[in-house]
């Protein structure tokens, strides 16, 4: 596939999107459409959910187009942020490139390999509880995060 020559040469971000692949294409195997499965007594729960859009459904009516989108995007990122994917803006640019394109890149394989994108956990937290998520979603918010800290380095401002 397109996605992995071109994440080849970002190795962290390779590994990062073939963790988070192999979990979702687990879930879609083994999850079912069955009511959520807790996970021991983490208050994390298990469950398949597809989502055709972009955030919280968002585009569901026409996912060919969401997924141009989103291709479109993880581009544009790949070409803007060459620099830091490779680490040299530094440290924490480096690691919050590597997240997001990681993130970016898993949910695109889903995109294309199934039409939309396995979530399959939600977290503990109350007011998002029926919320379900991957370690996608998680990397790129993560790695969003990282990000804006990068502004506060000395060597990434350079």
């Amino acid at each position: 596939m397109l996605i992995d020559r071109v994440l080849k040469h970002y190795p962290a971000a390779s590994v990062l999107t073939a963790v988070d692949a192999n979990l979702k294409d687990r879930a879609e195997r083994s999850l079912g459409d069955a009511a959520a499965k807790n996970l021991g007594s983490t208050g994390i729960q298990l469950k398949r959910v597809h989502n055709p859009g972009i955030l919280m459904g968002g585009g569901k009516e026409d996912p060919a187009a969401v997924t141009v989108f989103t291709g479109s995007l993880l581009t544009m990122f790949l070409l803007g942020n060459r620099k830091a994917l490779n680490g040299r803006e530094g440290a924490v640019k480096s690691v919050s490139a590597n997240l997001i394109a990681a993130g970016a890149a898993s949910n695109l394989r889903d995109r294309i390999k199934y039409g939309y994108v396995v979530d399959y956990f939600s977290l503990p937290a109350k007011k998002i509880r029926n919320v379900y998520f991957n370690l996608g979603d998680l990397m790129i918010l993560a790695g969003s995060l990282l990000y804006i800290l990068s502004g506060f380095s000395e060597k990434d401002r350079q």
